[in-house]
């Protein structure tokens, strides 16, 4: 790496951590984040000059339990999939019951209720169908006139159930045309009366912020009526995400942990007292705004954390290990 990168760390909707990085050829960098049950998201600036993705980034949903025994769910897909490089394509949907056969939706899904997402994000979109009509459908046609705030110009095709002729028409109307498709009726063969297309667009550019890109699709089976679909929305330009503010320490409903000496002065090395048997301990530090200074694995034997080139004022720590939270404290440092 030639310069220092930027990286960020989301704990389901909320910035945990934000940092650099700098690294050389063979070296690697770990952020260890607690089990507990959260969906996690690291997101890393890539090298200037990489051909394909400026911001890769990794998920982990499921890992642990919270304090309810439960686990966060529907965040995965919230955010981009990282797949802009030309031979790649994530797939992520989430597991849900019954809905209806012919749909439309978007990826990313967006952050939030308007499902926000960023200025330049391009989507992809998957439409689904099913013939539950009583005979075999011969011709099935989608037709998609874009929003004006897509760029219909760069829409690629993309993988589908069945051989289609894609079309392309004046001002965003295209089609995706599945001749001689033979799709049985859902009374016949329920598994393979279904079917799927998925097509990626840019943005234009330069949309406005606040804008809302809508789109939905009609699915012509033979000389039927078209079945409209439901409609997505994406507003482009996303909120700030909340960055983690710990309480009072005394709030949280966590075991208080001893921590000497304190108050402290600049440049002092801190100790904690922790229960007895533990392992595996890691300390996050945060100042008053909620800005996570820096976090640091304990030594189990000496659990010990210099705040070396740390401003004086008042600082949270929240301890936790792979069993998830495991107390607070707080210092002043003066």
């Amino acid at each position: 790496m030639t310069q220092m990168l930027d990286y960020v760390v989301i704990e389901d909707n909320i910035i945990n951590l934000t940092g650099s990085f700098q690294l050389n050829p063979g070296e690697e960098m770990v952020q260890a984040v607690p089990a507990n049950g959260s969906t996690w998201r690291l997101e890393a600036e890539q090298e200037p000059g990489n051909p394909y993705n400026n911001m890769p980034s990794i998920t982990i949903e499921g890992c642990g339990q919270n304090s309810q025994g439960g686990i966060s769910t529907g965040f995965v897909s919230q955010f981009g999939e990282s797949d802009n490089e030309p031979a790649v394509s994530t797939d992520c949907m989430a597991n849900i019951g019954s809905y209806d056969p012919n749909d439309k939706q978007g990826f990313p899904l967006g952050y939030g209720p308007k499902h926000q997402i960023e200025p330049g994000q391009a989507l992809e979109y998957l439409i689904r169908f099913q013939n539950t009509g009583t005979d075999t459908a011969f011709r099935v046609i989608i037709r998609d006139t874009l929003s004006a705030w897509l760029d219909w110009q760069q829409v690629q095709p993309g993988v589908s159930s069945h051989p289609y002729r894609f079309e392309m028409g004046a001002n965003g109307a295209i089609a995706f045309v599945f001749d001689n498709i033979l799709l049985p009726d859902s009374n016949v063969n329920e598994a393979a009366s279904h079917g799927f297309v998925k097509f990626r667009v840019a943005q234009q550019a330069e949309v406005p912020l606040k804008s809302f890109i809508l789109n939905q699709a009609a699915i012509y089976f033979d000389f039927n009526p078209p079945v409209i679909t439901n409609q997505t929305s994406h507003q482009v330009g996303v909120d700030p995400l909340s960055v983690g503010l710990p309480d009072d320490p005394g709030k949280e409903g966590l075991p208080m942990i001893a921590v000497y000496p304190n108050p402290a002065t600049a440049g002092a090395t801190l100790r904690f007292e922790l229960p007895a048997g533990s392992y595996g301990v890691w300390a996050d530090c945060y100042d008053i705004h909620g800005k996570l200074q820096c976090r640091k694995r304990l030594n189990a034997n000496r659990p010990e954390l210099n705040l070396e080139n740390m401003p004086s004022g008042l600082y949270y720590f929240r301890l936790f290990n792979a069993a998830g939270a495991m107390g607070t404290a707080k210092v002043l440092l003066r």
